[in-house]
């Protein structure tokens, strides 16, 4: 279609002035000319065809113009080879033409197979947006679409312009995301004819016919091989087929329903419209392949892990403890005739054989509880005996008899049946799983039972080490490298960001408007008012007075508390409300709504006064919504941060870091979706067990209804019990599915994510294998849970920690810039305002008038843009006195550096500077003796070393510390005092504390103490010093014998003494001080850090306080059982006891045909209810009912109560006498135990254990109705609603029920003031009776609830009131108990609860209480009542805390440890550091081959020498190596002795003997040929240990000796795995060689970080054992036998377990328990100052406590006892988040120096090409030339492997030459000297080995640096540049290498210099004789020639002389005279 002629001219007109402007882009293509054109021409681009605007150019411009599209070969064509061939809509058609092809004319007809199209608009500027459109490269599409379709075809055109509309692209996302959104809604537990299952089907039917229409249109636009040339349309494709398969009706889809699992991945889709997207998908399928070397390292680690286990461990966990020790042959019981073998187990669920052996020892007897036993297969002695003469009848063993039901040998535990060591899947699985750190010391446990203590401890730490600290990290480093080229390749794109955009306000102090929005008196008091400080500071305060006040609310309440915060938050409110008045006059309206600030603080507003309107119309309580107040601390955070730039900092880095994150986080939720689908589509309604926690049994989803199989979503209903029959709603029909299972969308995403987050991982794997065992899938499945975890935990969240990190640090880097440029500006102002108030004041004092004329001046200065509240601040201090005006404040920073000079040098000796003790100056005799004793040093001769200077007594003082901490750890308070070794270490600890404090004496004798150089407490360092104070001061309170337990408690603080060895230790003490110093940085980190944590803390106990409680018992009817899901009318009918306290028995039954409760077959005081004969009931059910118990913690002057009755509560015991005892009953029968006064003990524990389930005061809603009824008593012992005096009646009298009440028992005498505050509490509490009286104040049920509210409230030590759930459950016989260790009753315990969520730690189990909840205290939770609040709010949790603040933390680490390893470091470049690197490489190593000089050896020798070093031979035995590794891989157990399985036994036994003969075949030949040599190389050794152990053993077992040698058998079995190893030498092998030499570097680079730990983790030990040693380990999963503080191995166990994370939150609330929660589970504790282990150890001893201690952990004060929480919160944020991060950083160091180096590799490659080819009889020296051959083939080599990178160097040809007089035989004159000038080699007759070498490594740096011309200069000079000791080093071992009495000689290339200068010379002399010899035979009679001719001859002259002068400078430095003249 042509252009208007208007159109027309305004492009013919605007056609030079475009394509001069696209002519520096006209290689891009064609486009960017026409798209100038376009949008130079404006209206032409409006139309819908944006072809018209080039088509009327073409019209216009173009004269030669032919062809259907206007374009014709006169068009013009792109520099890239492409041509216009066709243009239609917004589609261009370009041609493809291939490389190399001419650019002559085209007609249209390409000869290309394909096009190119793109659109027009791509890369335009969108004026919309304001950002310019990333330009697309060009699509290629076929010529002939279908081989048919060409791109004239209008259907194709119409075709392509759709499927490039982008239209199209936004209605297939809008496809596909309601695609994804009917798979997320899919119920899987729906029947069949489900309306919604049926719509979704309808509708995505409808979806699939246009995904098929899309993907038809793409095949036809582009034709089917460029379709399926792009992987996502690949994708497209598969997922439309398995659509159209599901529509055909004659294929059966049963066998084709994995096809349905594609549809799930067509959400990917969505990921190609956005570019950042697709970086990140590029980024993380570009690390899968980079992974491959991680991969193949890890399966080689899990491989030898493996081998050892399952030749070690396989079978141990069938070993378990059995009555008898053997079997017995019986008769089965079910038919009495068939004969079983019988061997009973204890049931103790624990394994045996190794450290446990089914005994226990109590006060020295030893108490056996039952007999070891194993498999019938078991290898390890504990097999069993069948003591009958059928054993050798049958292949089997036991004669082939079964096992009678329940005795056959099997696994404790159920997972067992999956991870163990009996065959190598089991075990690659277990490995892998404590690779993942979850669950691994369950198996070190059972292993520790079962085999052995060490050898668990052992292998399980190392396994933790290698494949947790070391595997995953490099997989982290390796993910980082890919995500690290990626950026390097994006930073070309200019980033139009800039920091103010993403953290704009952040750190910054609110901004008033520049202008007045109203000109007023109102507008101006306001405005001047908000910019006050004053007053913002007033509102900060208020702001967290308010966050304050909430904090206080609490579980219970106190009502009183509540009553006054309520009034305080009105106030606050009230403040608020004015504040924002104030704001709205201030800023107006419009700037009030468009300040984020104010904004957010007027919805606050509003929705508090929202809230506080509605609690007051329900009457008062509190709401969640109050937490919405907390975020005003944001306000609080921002203030601090306009003050503190290293805040500001980091809180804007965060908010950048978080908003570059966003993509990932898209791309994270959208992985977690499909993944989420495509496990529900593998389980859904499958993980269904009879038991679900242990998983014991899968019930699976087929159930048998009438004999036929059906499909059951839900559990089978419970019909056994009327209860039961109640429960049959969907929240009990999920009682036989686990808590994690993917029957829904919902649970299936958290479940994910659970997985993803690697929190009880393994548990899930479980059930899914469990539930698809029968169709024989497990495995399957496990290594699909498996590839889930790598991928999300291992690849996707390493990237996500790598982008953290690199984000994270690019902002704070940006930021820190700008913050110090700005820190400069700022004063370059202050200084040009200091000089401009000089010049204007002079030096003289300003008078008044001056001060007033410049603080009138201050009002004009709006140069700077500042604030009101700025010019406010300037105008008061230029209003200030003339003593504080601002030359004080600019003069003194001038003179501060001098008065400084002046004071030090003027008080250096002045008193007390320097003085000790303020008493003796520095000359005093008596510190010039100490300061020598202290500084005496001797020199001393370390190996490897040379000279050291060593300080005498610091030594001494390490040494006694040394000495001091193993003393500590030997010690332990449950040791025998008596003991010669406890009692020996004791007395050194008194010995090394008296050592301690004498070295303390004379430090502070010989150092000034406060002031002076070097000040013991008050200098630099002083901190170390410090240290040293106090933990010798604790040294002097042990001496204190009998003192305080306060100052005995202290004591432990000795703990800290390993410390001192930190300070000692240059090298360690750099270490620590950097952790310290990271502190700084982190200090900030965490206040943001708690202040999300309160935030969250805030909104999790509003909505959780009180509800984190359920029913100990499942039998007990609740209120929505019986029809009261309201909580509105029924309560439980009982009986009192009428003679003694005793818990209220329920009356009566439900009967099921009236639906109600049955009260009328039950009477109290008959039948079952004897003894209980009064009748009682509540009178409503939030109604109260007590649990009366004693308080063992009842404190006079700490509780408001009087004592109870000593009947009830009996005096506790005082003794350590009085204690009962623990022992057993058989230890218990010997005389003299049970005396009188453990009878005391017993009897205290007996009550303080009991509880009483009775009324509060006994009152009941018939006390309030009538006094008439009430005297006569009238049923008080048969009426269901109980007694029922008259108020006054009962004050005299009391009722029976009123006697037996809570409140009488316990608490007979009352306090006025008490009775008044409880009376006063019960009308207005938020919980007890708020219903009741919420309908009718006045009527008896409500007076009845207050009356017995106030009853508990009275007795608040004794009395627990209880109502709704709770008190049915206690009511019915049960505890109302917490359901997980964590609560959120208040703020305290809210946050911890967050902390230990945030290590991800319990955080599930804790999602899933949350979830089960209703809002509401004292209701028995409900499986998912809540469950999608709660899943989004604990999964925000986890992403905001361990995701983002934790792994901040971690980068804050490494950064800082990282500085601390470049500060330490030299200044050299990576060539230099390479250089160094390979010589010290090189001259470490010992041999280069292991024998030289084979010339001179006999001929067989040599010939063996040769067959032993071929390669073939060493292929061979590395290929029976990998052979025999795969035998031990494929051991099973057990191993059934049956026919079948014979040969494969036999051919084993025949393949370990031939092993064993060519191993020894081996060693032989290489003693024959190495000799002595043999023995100098490691392997050789190792080699012959194993050959000869092997041999050995098979002589004893053929001798028949009756040695036992099976273990030891297996342990040279084992260590042939080493020899893998070997393959490694291999090149094809040569990553994963890398990969073992970091691991290498990193041990190494380990050691002091490594001890640091150790150190650490030897101090948490013994403070943990001198405070958790005598903690009671029962009754608890946890902190058990195996986990104890018990000693100082178990403690350290069980902290390098918790430094893991394994359970270390339950550990910390099992030691947290008091006396009340010991009473209350039914045990009880010692209290800490009865168990005094060195006053009162035999006592102990002898009542067991010794053996079985249960001592209480000290608290501070009664019932609080913070200790456990602060001990193991600072040990889990220290010891996990700070040293195992520092060693992270240690392996990611040694990681990226294996990658940046490979000169082992350089080494090996020479010394393989220099023995194969240059020195085959190993002389070890070469010609000169060919050492110059070998350098170069050296580095071709190199590079074709690799090893080095940059351009391929040339082939250099070395000029040899025949002169005898030449030594090098090399003629240098023509030699290169570009190659001569890269190395520093001296020519000569040889070059030996180590100096060839070397110069292969010198020359590989040059040949990777080409660019760089000072690399040669660099190398020359490193040697200056390095430490000393780093270069002495080096120099010693060169020099133990060095040729003896070689003369160091000039470098190669100075000699060829010298050479080439002998020639110039050489050549100028003949040009000069040559010349004048011509001259002479001239014509001499031509005067003016031969002037001319002299002066020729003077300047050739010239030029020879200063030849010369060159050659004999050169020759002076060279050796090599040049030529003389003449």
């Amino acid at each position: 279609m042509a252009a208007d002629k208007p159109q027309a001219a305004a492009l013919e007109d605007a056609k030079p002035e475009a394509l001069e402007d696209a002519k520096p882009e006209a290689s891009d293509s064609i486009v960017e000319a026409s798209d100038s054109i376009v949008e130079f021409s404006g209206p032409a681009t409006g139309g819908p065809d944006k072809c018209e605007a080039l088509d009327a150019l073409v019209e216009v411009s173009g004269p030669a113009i032919g062809g259907p599209d206007k374009l014709g070969a006169g068009f013009k064509r792109s520099s890239s080879g492409r041509s216009l061939v066709a243009c239609f809509g917004d589609i261009e058609v370009l041609e493809d033409r291939p490389a190399g092809k001419s650019k002559g004319k085209s007609d249209g007809k390409s000869d290309s197979k394909s096009y190119m199209i793109r659109r027009i608009s791509d890369g335009k500027f969108d004026s919309k947006s304001g950002k310019k459109e990333p330009r697309k490269e060009p699509k290629k599409i076929a010529k002939h679409s279908l081989f048919c379709i060409g791109i004239n075809n209008p259907i194709r055109r119409l075709v392509i312009r759709g499927v490039e509309s982008r239209w199209c692209d936004r209605i297939i996302l809008l496809c596909i995301g309601i695609n994804s959104v009917l798979l997320a809604i899919e119920k899987h537990r729906a029947p069949p004819d489900d309306l919604q299952n049926r719509v979704a089907d309808v509708i995505a039917t409808i979806l699939s016919a246009i995904f098929l229409v899309e993907c038809v249109s793409k095949i036809i636009g582009w034709g089917f091989r460029v379709y399926i040339s792009d992987a996502w349309n690949i994708l497209d494709f598969v997922v439309v087929v398995s659509a159209v398969i599901e529509w055909i009706p004659w294929i059966p889809f049963g066998g084709l329903g994995f096809l349905r699992l594609f549809r799930v991945l067509r959400p990917l889709r969505s990921l190609n419209s956005v570019p950042e997207m697709k970086v990140l998908v590029n980024t993380t399928v570009s690390a899968v392949p980079r992974l491959g070397n991680v991969a193949a390292l890890g399966v080689f680690i899990f491989l030898v892990f493996a081998i050892v286990g399952v030749t070690l461990l396989n079978g141990i966990f069938y070993r378990q403890c059995h009555e008898t020790q053997n079997p017995t042959l019986i008769f089965s019981s079910s038919d009495n005739q068939t004969q079983c073998w019988e061997w009973v187990k204890i049931g103790d669920d624990k394994l045996c054989g190794g450290a446990y052996l089914c005994t226990h020892v109590e006060d020295g007897f030893e108490t056996r509880s039952g007999y070891c036993g194993g498999h019938e297969f078991d290898e390890g002695g504990l097999a069993p005996v069948f003591e009958s003469p059928l054993d050798s009848v049958g292949p089997m063993r036991g004669g082939g008899i079964e096992w009678c039901e329940g005795s056959k040998p099997a696994k404790v535990r159920p997972e067992l049946d999956f991870i163990h060591f009996d065959h190598l899947a089991g075990a690659f699985l277990l490995i892998f799983q404590c690779m993942t750190m979850e669950g691994w010391t369950d198996i070190m446990y059972y292993v520790k039972d079962s085999f052995s203590f060490w050898f668990a401890v052992l292998y399980f730490f190392l396994l933790i080490v290698v494949t947790s600290h070391f595997l995953l990290n490099v997989a982290l480093a390796v993910v980082d490298e890919v995500r690290d080229d990626f950026d390097n390749e994006d930073e070309a794109e200019p980033e139009t960001e800039h920091t103010g955009s993403w953290a704009a306000g952040v750190g910054d102090d609110e901004e008033v408007e520049k202008e007045l929005w109203q000109d007023n008196g109102a507008v101006r008091f306001c405005t001047w008012l908000t910019s006050m400080p004053a007053w913002q500071n007033f509102v900060l305060l208020i702001i967290t007075a308010n966050v304050v006040v909430m904090m206080m609310v609490k579980f219970p309440p106190d009502v009183v508390l509540d009553e006054i915060l309520e009034y305080i938050n009105k106030c606050f409110l009230g403040i608020f409300v004015l504040e924002m008045m104030i704001e709205i006059v201030a800023r107006g309206p419009l700037g009030y709504l468009k300040n984020y600030t104010t904004l957010f603080d007027g919805f606050v507003v509003m929705v508090s006064l929202i809230e506080t309107a509605m609690l007051m119309a329900s009457g008062g309580g509190t709401s969640a919504l109050q937490a919405l107040r907390t975020l005003r601390l944001f306000r609080v955070l921002n203030k601090f941060a306009s003050k503190n730039p290293k805040i500001a900092i980091l809180l804007k880095s965060m908010v950048g870091t978080a908003k570059a994150l966003k993509y990932w986080l898209v791309l994270f939720v959208l992985v977690l979706y499909i993944c989420t689908l495509m496990w529900m589509n593998f389980f859904a309604n499958t993980l269904q067990f009879e038991d679900p926690d242990t998983l014991a049994v899968s019930i699976g989803r087929y159930h048998l209804e009438n004999g036929d199989e059906v499909v059951s979503p839900w559990c089978l209903p419970d019909q056994s019990t009327p209860l039961a029959r109640k429960r049959q709603d969907w929240h009990f029909k999920q009682d036989c599915i686990p808590r994690a299972h993917f029957d829904n969308f919902g649970w299936g995403f958290v479940t994910v994510f659970q997985i993803m987050t690697g929190e009880n991982w393994n548990s899930v794997m479980y059930a899914g294998m469990r539930a698809t065992r029968a169709n024989n899938m497990e495995w399957a499945f496990g290594i699909l849970y498996m590839a889930l975890l790598l991928f999300g935990q291992i690849l996707f969240l390493s990237l996500f920690l790598s982008m953290l990190l690199s984000k994270f640090d690019e902002f704070r880097q940006e930021l820190q810039d700008e913050e110090e440029a700005r820190k400069r500006l700022a004063d370059e102002k202050k200084l040009r305002l200091s000089s401009s108030l000089k010049e204007a004041d002079g030096v003289g004092s300003p008078s008044l008038g001056r001060w007033a004329q410049m603080s009138n001046g201050m009002e004009n200065m709006q140069e700077s843009h500042q604030s009101i509240a700025a010019l406010y601040k300037m105008k008061e201090l230029m209003q200030r006195s003339r003593w504080n005006r601002p030359e004080v404040t600019r003069v003194k920073p001038m003179m501060d550096e001098e008065m400084e000079e002046e004071e030090s040098s003027a008080n250096e000796n002045a008193w007390p500077h320097g003085w000790s003790w303020f008493l003796m100056p520095p000359e005093f005799p008596l510190r010039v003796v100490a300061n020598d004793f202290l500084n005496r040093t001797v020199d001393i001769k370390v190996p490897g070393f040379g000279k050291a200077n060593l300080n005498v007594f610091e030594t001494f003082i390490l040494l006694c510390i040394l000495l001091s901490t193993v003393c500590m750890m030997i010690d332990f308070p449950l040791a025998n005092p008596e003991n010669l070794v406890i009692k020996t270490v004791r007395i050194m600890d008194t010995i090394f504390a008296c050592i301690f404090i004498a070295e303390m004496v004379l430090k502070l004798v010989a150092w000034p103490v406060l002031w002076g150089e070097g000040a013991y407490l008050w200098s630099k360092g002083c901190a170390w010093n410090w240290l040293d104070f106090i933990v010798v001061s604790v040294s002097v309170m042990g001496f204190i014998g009998d003192g305080p337990s306060t100052l005995k408690t202290l004591r432990i603080l000795r703990a800290f003494r390993p410390l001192r060895v930190v300070k000692r230790l240059e090298t360690l003490r750099n270490i620590v001080e950097a952790i310290f110093n990271s502190m700084k940085e982190l200090g900030v980190l965490l206040i943001v850090f708690l202040l999300f944590l309160l935030i969250f803390a805030l909104v999790f106990m509003m909505y959780l306080n009180g509800t984190l409680y359920a029913c100990s018992e499942n039998e007990v009817w609740f209120h929505r059982d019986l029809g009261d899901p309201d909580f509105e009318r029924f309560t439980m009918p009982l009986c009192l006891s009428g003679a003694g306290l005793a818990s209220a028995q329920v009356r009566g039954e439900f009967d099921e045909a009236a639906d109600a409760w049955n009260v009328s077959a039950a009477t109290c005081g008959q039948g079952a209810h004897e003894g209980f004969e009064v009748a009682w009931q509540r009178a409503s059910p939030d109604t109260p009912i007590c649990v009366g118990r004693c308080d063992p913690l009842w404190r006079a002057p700490f509780n408001s109560t009087f004592a109870p009755p000593p009947d009830l509560c009996p005096r506790p015991y005082l003794t350590a006498e009085e204690l009962p005892h623990t022992c057993s009953e058989q230890v218990a029968e010997h005389p003299g135990r049970n005396t009188y006064k453990e009878e005391i003990g017993f009897l205290y524990i007996e009550k303080m254990q009991a509880f009483y389930v009775v009324p509060c005061g006994g009152s009941t809603a018939l006390s309030f109705t009538g006094a008439d009824e009430a005297k006569t008593g009238a049923g008080w012992g048969s009426n269901l609603q109980g007694g029922s005096l008259d108020s006054a009646w009962a004050d005299v009298m009391g009722t029976p029920a009123q006697r037996m009440s809570c409140r009488q028992q316990f608490c007979p005498d009352v306090d006025e003031g008490r009775m008044a505050r409880c009376k006063h509490e019960s009308e207005i509490h938020p919980n007890f009776c708020a219903d009741t009286c919420g309908k009718d104040k006045e009527s008896g049920a409500c007076k009845s609830c207050r009356e017995e509210y106030q009853a508990a409230c009275e007795c608040p030590d004794f009395c627990t009131p209880l109502i709704k759930d709770a008190a049915l459950c206690v009511e019915q016989g049960g505890e109302w108990q917490q359901v997980l260790s964590q609560n959120f009753d208040n703020v305290f315990n809210a946050m911890l609860a967050l902390v230990e969520i945030s290590t991800t730690e319990g955080w599930v189990n804790s999602m899933y209480a949350a979830c089960d909840t209703s809002f509401s205290p004292y209701v028995q939770p409900l499986r998912d009542t809540n469950a999608p609040i709660w899943m989004f709010m604990f999964v925000m949790w986890i992403l905001l805390s361990f995701m983002f603040l934790m792994n901040l933390g971690v980068g804050i680490i490494v950064d800082k440890f990282m500085e601390m390893r470049a500060e330490g470091k030299d200044n050299i470049t990576p060539s230099q550091r390479r250089w160094l690197k390979s010589r010290m490489s090189l001259g470490a190593r010992s041999t280069v081959f292991n024998l030289q000089n084979l010339h001179l050896l006999p001929s067989w020798r040599r010939q063996v020498y040769d067959v032993v070093e071929h390669r073939f031979f060493e292929r061979f035995i590395m290929s029976c190596i990998v052979f025999n590794t795969v035998l031990m891989a494929l051991v099973t157990f057990p191993e059934l002795e049956t026919a079948d399985t014979a040969w494969w036994r036999n051919f084993v036994s025949g393949a370990n003997y031939t092993f064993v003969s060519v191993f020894t075949i081996e060693a032989i030949l290489k003693l024959l040929a190495l000799q002595r040599n043999y023995w100098k190389e490691t392997w050789n050794v190792f080699d012959f240990s194993c050959v000869f152990a092997t041999i050995a053993g098979i002589i004893l077992s053929v001798a028949n000796t009756g040695i036992n040698i099976s273990s030891v058998a297996s342990v040279i079995r084992i260590l042939r795995i080493a020899r893998i190893l070997k393959l490694l030498k291999f090149k094809a092998l040569r990553p994963l060689n890398k990969l073992f030499r970091s691991l290498a570097i990193s041990l190494v680079k380990l050691a002091n970080v490594g001890v640091v730990a150790f150190l650490f983790l030897i101090l948490f030990s013994i403070l943990g054992v001198n405070v958790f040693s005598g903690v009671s380990t029962t009754g608890s999963d946890t902190f058990n036998e195996h986990a104890n503080f018990r000693h100082f191995v178990n403690a350290f166990t069980l902290l390098f377990r918790a430094s893991t994370g394994e359970a270390w939150n339950e550990i910390m609330h099992d030691l947290s328990k008091d006396q009340v929660d010991w009473f209350r589970q039914g045990s009880w504790c010692t209290p800490a100052e009865l168990f005094d282990t060195e006053a009162s150890y035999y006592v102990l001893k002898e009542k067991c406590l010794i053996d079985n201690p249960n001592a209480c952990v000290v608290d501070l004060i009664p019932g609080w006892c913070p200790i456990p929480w602060m001990y193991w919160v600072s040990y889990t944020l220290f010891m996990g988040l700070v040293i195992m991060n520092v060693v992270i950083a240690v392996i990611l160091e040694g990681y990226e120096e294996t990658k940046s180096s490979d000169e082992v590799s350089i080494i090996e490659t020479c010394r393989t090409l220099w023995g194969s080819k240059y020195d085959r009889d190993h002389r070890m020296v070469i010609t000169f030339p060919e050492a110059c051959r070998f350098i170069v083939e050296s580095i071709t080599e190199l590079q074709k492997d690799g090893s080095i990178a940059g351009d391929r160097i040339p082939e250099i040809d070395v000029p040899t030459t025949d002169d005898t007089n030449n030594m090098t035989g090399c003629d240098l004159s023509r030699f290169p000297m570009k190659f001569a000038k890269a190395l520093d080699i001296t020519p000569r007759n040889f070059v030996t080995f180590e100096a060839a070498v070397k110069q292969v490594v010198r020359f590989a740096a040059v040949v990777e640096s080409p660019d760089d011309d000072d690399v040669v200069p660099q190398l020359d000079n490193c040697d200056s540049q390095l430490q000393s000791k780093e270069m002495k080093k080096i120099l010693e071992l060169e020099a133990k290498k060095a040729e003896p009495g070689l003369v160091p000689g000039e470098p190669l290339a100075s000699h060829i210099a010298a050479m080439m200068m002998q020639r110039m010379v050489r050549e100028a002399l003949a040009r000069y004789r040559k010349r004048k010899q011509r001259n002479r035979m001239g014509n001499a009679g031509d005067c003016e020639d031969d002037e001319k001719r002299k002066l020729e001859l003077k300047r050739q002259h010239d030029i020879y002389l200063k030849c010369i002068a060159r050659a004999i400078e050169l020759g002076a430095t060279t050796g090599v005279r040049p030529p003389m003249p003449g």
